[in-house]
């Protein structure tokens, strides 16, 4: 089954990567993004990030964004390299973010807000990936809770964070923060202006994982 997209209008990004390809596309989504890319290369499986300075540009989807936000991910991890956010909220080659979909030094998922006043608050799953598999990751921001979700279930406590999602005017990056790269297959990417619920969360994995991945 082929999740439509189309019918959720709070879906503010949506990247097939193993649909799309070239050098610029434009988002699967009502908005129609212009998305940039360096160095990624396409295959039928999604966009492989080398690890070392290969990202998707996808411009400024903060203004889609207010007080709630859902994350989703479908990766597939080739080597280990250093904690980075496979995608982020901020500047491709400098500190600084305001949400984003991170891989720790553990090799375990965290979700990132940074809320109004600067207060950064993150939910970290308890389970790791490895290498050479597929996996469904997701996070959401509720207003007053951060959630992370690991191949369709939350995988730690909710940590409470409160407040509008910070726009530092940074454009959203996949596959590079700061300095850091991620050597990964990434097969898709969705953004939400709302926080999905854990059992919508749970249909997207389903509906997404066996038909591609």
């Amino acid at each position: 089954m082929k999740l439509q997209n189309f019918s959720d209008p709070g879906l503010v990004l949506h990247l097939p990567l193993n649909e799309l390809d070239g050098a610029a596309f434009m988002s699967k989504d009502q908005y129609g993004r212009p998305c940039s890319v360096t160095g990624a290369k396409w295959t039928p499986r999604g966009h492989v990030f080398d690890g070392v300075d290969d990202l998707i540009d996808c411009g400024d989807v903060a203004g889609a964004l207010a007080d709630q936000l859902t994350v989703e991910i479908f990766i597939n991890n080739i080597t280990q390299v250093d904690s980075t956010f496979w995608i982020v909220q901020g500047p491709p080659g400098a500190p600084g973010y305001d949400w984003g979909l991170y891989k720790t030094v553990a090799h375990k998922v965290a979700f990132y807000v940074v809320n109004a006043a600067g207060t950064d608050k993150s939910a970290a799953s308890t389970r790791a990936i490895a290498t050479g598999n597929w996996y469904h990751i997701a996070g959401s921001y509720d207003g007053t809770r951060v959630r992370v979700f690991f191949n369709g279930e939350e995988d730690a406590a909710p940590v409470a964070q409160s407040g509008s999602v910070r726009d530092s005017g940074y454009n959203c990056i996949v596959g590079r923060w700061n300095s850091r790269t991620v050597n990964s297959v990434i097969g898709e990417a969705r953004i939400y202006n709302r926080a999905l619920t854990p059992a919508e969360v749970r249909r997207n994995y389903l509906a997404t994982c066996g038909e591609r991945w």
